[in-house]
């Protein structure tokens, strides 16, 4: 069985802002955070 996953807006901003959050420190840090997100759901 296929499992599909719907991202919603407000999950897409929750993850963008969380982006900003972590590359304030670390950008790495946060281009890997946003690959595993974006990838998760593909």
């Amino acid at each position: 069985m296929t499992r599909r996953i719907l991202i919603t807006s407000l999950a897409s901003q929750d993850i963008d802002r969380l982006f900003e959050y972590i590359a304030r420190n670390n950008n790495e840090a946060a281009l890997r955070f946003f690959d595993a997100t974006r990838l998760a759901h593909c």
